[in-house]
């Protein structure tokens, strides 16, 4: 699921964006944005949940309409069944 809230013109035109994904099958998910940015933008994201030691996420290929999320794990083990929130900010 995925939500977009713009703050308009006394915020300066701030987009906050965010959304929450569960992919079991593949490590690596590309995200598109439901508004695209005019500029850039800053992202972060987090584990929904508790998860293993040594699990982490890469925040990549960032762009005005997308970007990739790709999670790892130092001992090579495969994921299951993990939530992950991110939020992206800008104009």
């Amino acid at each position: 699921s995925e939500w977009y809230i713009c703050l308009g013109s006394l915020f300066g035109g701030l987009n906050n964006q965010g959304g929450v994904f569960r992919d079991i099958t593949n490590t690596t998910k590309e995200m598109t944005y439901p508004v695209s940015f005019e500029k850039n933008c800053a992202i972060t994201a987090s584990f929904n949940g508790t998860v293993a030691g040594g699990t982490y996420i890469e925040i990549n290929s960032i762009s005005r309409i997308k970007f990739e999320l790709t999670l790892k794990r130092s001992d090579g083990t495969s994921f299951s069944n993990y939530r992950v929130a991110w939020v992206a900010i800008g104009k």
